[in-house]
Order: structure tokens, then sequence, then C-alpha cells
């Protein structure tokens, strides 16, 4: 079964986020720390997007 057809799968991506945010909260489920949801373009790029949020907030991958 396939979930998306690369015309969807960045609006299914986000509003899968935005429904586990809302579905946290109408349970009344608190994390004990800070939660993010990431979303960005640049993936049928090479990744530029999640790329560059890693090499910004945790360092660069290509020297990992």
């Amino acid at each position: 079964m396939q979930s998306a057809t690369g015309a969807t799968d960045n609006g299914a991506g986000c509003i899968t986020a935005l429904e586990a945010s809302g579905y946290l909260k109408t349970l009344g489920i608190r994390p004990k720390g800070p939660s993010a949801f990431a979303l960005w373009g640049g993936e049928e790029q090479g990744l530029i997007g999640s790329f560059h949020y890693v090499k910004n907030h945790f360092g660069d991958p290509s020297t990992m």
C-alpha cells in the first residue's frame, strides 16, 4: 500500500505533524521537555532543508 504519491507527500507530512500535536493536547499529554515539529522543503533537491537543519543544530553530518 502506498501512503503518498510524490505530489502529496509534503502535505501529508505537514498534516500528520499538526494532527499529532492536536492529539497530544486533546489527550492532555505533556512531554517532560520541549517538543518541536520541523517542516522544510528541499527534499527532492538533495535533502537541502534537513541537511542544513542538522548542520545548524547538531554539527556537520558530513564530518561525523
